[in-house]
């Protein structure tokens, strides 16, 4: 038993050495374990300070990169009601750039910056984002005088991100280079001044907001402006007709104009009510641009606005290249336009001529005629341009048509034909031509222009000259060897003796002069009013009187008749007693020729709102309605007259024609074929 508790303790005694032993080596362990848990804190520590080091470098780039960059940027954020709707844009943050672009000096309105505003495009296009997921990006145009390129992009939640970039400078080139390009090709297709002015005038509206365009033309004084062509989007009162530039600009400016330097005019003060400058007229800006050539003004191109307007230096120049790309244009269109007119005229003349003209080729071949020619043939223009020479000249008159057509090819020398030309109904007419060459680059006849002039009124009228000469000499015949038979027989008669005999040939002989005295009268008469040497001697008349004195004589010449005279209630007329005399002679000689014998001659005398009214009827052969119209021409003898072989010269009647008129009254006739005539005239009275 003694022996064991010194083993107890010495067992106790190991213990705690065991138990001590490990506690050390826990502390020291543990001990470690502080060491690098310090240690690794430490290291925390030191990365924290790093990444916040880092961090705030990072922030300081941003801030740098941020307020640095030439695009304004701007982080905003959709602001809701209690309801959840969108209500307004609430600006976060801008940078300075946006600052510059958005309320700088571009004319850009300071509520913009803080987008305060549902009219804002950007806040629509916010939503957009937002409800597509998906950035925007659109160009706007902010004022008249900044665009803006805008990228819109959602950062988190209801939270965007605004870029703007200033695109004015490529914008006004671009629609610079637009203007110019849809002006050139409006140069190359326009077909008169008036075209061209108006497509330059419409792009000056479209892409610089004019309204109003003009050119100007400068004569060569330098001093006076000839509008030729102006366009306007409204009715205003602009610089029109023939205008002195002088009165325009003073002396500086016209020697600005005259170096090829384009002229701003500003209308200050209140919007002009009436024109105060003839250079603007209502409009408040111009802008001149000369086109100067040889050291001369030769055009001004005038662009104005209705209102103020700045004009930037690009658009000067723009329109001053514009004007020198006019100036070949203007040129050539304007000597278009004057040859246009001059064709106009030519047509006109033409068209207007009572001569017929028509161009043929060598062929023949109709190629252009005027409305007379085709008038004369009785066909419409398009009609005769499909006919050639053959068609329309007489076949008889075709030989001395080709052979002057042929010396004309070969001498290359005008040549003149009297020919008939066959109309379209078949009937001829007479015409002379006058036909001269036309050549071609080289000299040769190619076609001949024609002047065509209708003489079948003048043949007509030689015709019945010739018909009138020999009818004259007839008639004059006739009488003449009554006058010398009976002559003769006088003087036999007078030898034997036979008183009774004598006077009745003298008294025949005497008719037969008579006759041939009349004839001769009315030759003479007719003579004088062609050459404006007849006249009338007016005196206040009985007419009563007058016809009744010619009824008892021609009763006397014509016994086998029966004569009714109805005088007038109011007689009194101013006339020529020896010309109305023969008027009455000649209708009432004419009713006995052309009536049976025995049949009643009436001549009537009535009063007719303030004029006398005389009418000589007789029974007799009657005239046609066809001859009825050409009755009173002179020369002219009635079909009638000619198949009753009664005698005549066709100028009775138009002498009473001509008598009548001189007396300012008016003659007529009234006729039914085969039932009798009736001839009247009227003669103003005296109330």
């Amino acid at each position: 038993m003694m022996q064991q508790k010194p083993d107890r303790n010495k067992n106790e005694a190991i213990l705690s050495d065991l138990k001590d032993g490990w506690r050390l080596e826990e502390l020291q362990k543990a001990n470690q374990e502080f060491k690098e848990a310090r240690l690794a804190a430490l290291n925390l520590m030191e990365d924290a300070l790093l990444s916040e080091q880092a961090l705030r470098q990072s922030e300081a780039r941003y801030r740098f990169l941020f307020d640095n960059i030439d695009q304004g940027v701007q982080i905003c954020e959709l602001v809701r009601n209690e309801a959840g709707g969108v209500t307004d844009l609430r600006s976060i943050h801008v940078n300075p750039a946006w600052m510059n672009i958005a309320v700088g000096g571009q004319g850009i309105v300071k509520a913009a910056a803080s987008l305060h505003a549902q009219d804002q495009p950007w806040f629509r296009y916010c939503e957009q984002v937002k409800e597509n997921g998906a950035p925007a990006r659109f160009e706007t145009k902010m004022s008249e005088e900044q665009w803006l390129d805008v990228f819109v992009t959602q950062m988190e939640g209801d939270r965007f991100m605004i870029l703007l970039t200033d695109i004015t400078d490529r914008k006004r080139h671009d629609i610079n280079q637009s203007f110019l390009a849809y002006c050139s090709v409006a140069l190359l297709k326009a077909a008169s001044l008036k075209d061209m002015v108006d497509a330059i005038g419409e792009n000056a509206h479209t892409y610089l907001g004019a309204t109003a365009c003009t050119f100007l033309r400068v004569e060569e004084d330098q001093d006076t402006l000839q509008l030729i062509a102006g366009w306007e989007e409204v009715s205003q009162p602009l610089p029109a007709g023939i205008l002195q530039l002088s009165s325009l600009v003073n002396h500086k400016s016209l020697g600005q104009l005259s170096q090829a330097i384009p002229l701003i005019l500003q209308q200050a003060g209140v919007e002009p009510t009436v024109p105060t400058n003839p250079a603007l007229g209502l409009m408040r800006t111009a802008l001149y641009v000369p086109v100067v050539r040889d050291q001369q003004i030769r055009y001004i191109l005038c662009i104005y606005h209705t209102n103020p307007y700045h004009w930037f230096n690009d658009q000067v120049s723009l329109l001053t290249e514009l004007a020198g790309r006019a100036w070949n244009k203007l040129a050539r269109l304007e000597a278009e336009d004057k040859l246009k007119a001059s064709e106009e005229n030519y047509k006109a003349i033409v068209n207007q001529s009572v001569s017929g003209i028509f161009k043929i080729s060598i062929e023949g071949q109709i190629l252009f005629t005027n409305d007379y020619f085709a008038k004369m043939l009785g066909y419409n223009r398009e009609e005769l341009l499909r006919l050639t020479v053959k068609d329309i000249v007489h076949p008889s008159d075709l030989d001395k048509t080709f052979a002057g057509f042929n010396s004309m090819i070969e001498s290359g020398q005008p040549f003149e034909v009297e020919k008939r030309l066959t109309r379209r109904d078949h009937s001829v007419i007479w015409v002379t031509n006058y036909a001269a060459p036309l050549f071609d680059s080289r000299k040769q006849v190619v076609g001949a222009l024609v002047v065509s002039v209708d003489i079948s009124r003048q043949k007509a009228v030689e015709q019945q000259k010739d018909e009138f000469i020999s009818i004259a000499s007839h008639e004059l015949k006739t009488p003449l060897t009554s006058v010398k038979a009976f002559g003769q027989l006088v003087q036999q008669t007078s030898k034997e003796g036979n008183a009774e005999e004598l006077a009745d040939m003298i008294s025949r002989m005497n008719l037969h002069i008579d006759r041939l005295v009349n004839l001769v009268g009315t030759i003479l008469d007719t003579t004088k009013l062609e050459r404006q040497e007849y006249s009338v001697n007016l005196e206040k008349l009985d007419i009563n009187e007058l016809i009744s004195e010619k009824v008892k004589e021609n009763q006397l010449a014509a016994p086998h008749f029966r004569f009714v005279f109805n005088p007038c209630e109011r007689a009194w007329i101013y006339g020529d007693k020896i010309s109305l005399g023969q008027v009455l002679n000649n209708l009432i000689s004419n009713a006995v020729k052309y009536s049976p014998h025995g049949s009643t001659i009436t001549i009537d005398c009535g009063y007719l709102e303030n004029t006398i009214k005389v009418c000589v009827t007789d029974e007799g052969i009657g005239i046609s309605e066809k001859d009825q119209e050409k009755i009173f021409d002179k020369y002219y003898r009635s079909v009638g007259l000619l198949e009753s072989g009664r005698s005549g010269i066709g100028l009775g009647l138009y002498l009473c024609g001509e008598i009548i008129r001189r007396h300012n009254g008016v003659i007529g006739v009234s006729s039914i074929l085969g039932t009798g005539t009736t001839f009247y005239f009227t003669i103003p009275s005296i109330n």
